[in-house]
């Protein structure tokens, strides 16, 4: 598959599908089978609308990404700004152009949301890290979209300040 845009309407699509597989099996195979029962078992009771933003995205580009997930099963997906993802979202998670990279690269996707490269700033905060293993094997699946990042420039990022 060729390089999609990140944030884009096939980046976002491709997402959808990545969520509804799961891990491929190398990453099964290197976890303890109790820790996928303990995964399954947090999937069924994940019902809830996540948003993926980007904080410093070239004017004019969408900057979030709205999955909503029934049973853990991503049911619909589609691209909006931040500020209409926001209160339509349980949670929202967050980071700069060079956080995604970095988690797109295979950056571990755990460390990124514990060291706050993916910041959740909205929604529960208790509530979400009780399923936080959900959340990074979940997410983790975004890795393998191949991946197209915009250039930004120094003017763009200027202006954003």
């Amino acid at each position: 598959m060729a390089a999609l845009p990140f944030f884009s309407a096939d980046w976002a699509q491709a997402a959808r599908t990545e969520i509804n597989e799961g891990p491929d099996p190398a990453t099964v195979e290197r976890k303890v089978e109790g820790f996928w029962n303990w995964i399954e078992r947090a999937r069924a009771n994940v019902n809830c609308t996540l948003g993926l933003a980007v904080r410093d995205l070239p004017d004019g580009s969408p900057d979030a990404i709205v999955l909503e997930l029934e049973h853990g099963a991503c049911t619909a997906v589609f691209l909006t700004t931040r500020a209409e993802a926001e209160p339509r979202c349980t949670y929202l998670l967050a980071g700069d152009l060079a956080a995604w990279r970095d988690v797109m690269d295979g950056y571990d996707m755990g460390r990124s949301i514990m060291y706050r490269k993916l910041l959740l700033e909205h929604g529960d905060v208790l509530v979400f890290f009780r399923t936080i293993y959900y959340w990074t094997e979940t997410l983790a699946c975004l890795q393998r979209i191949p991946t197209a990042f915009p250039v930004v420039t120094a003017d763009q990022l200027s202006r954003r300040a």
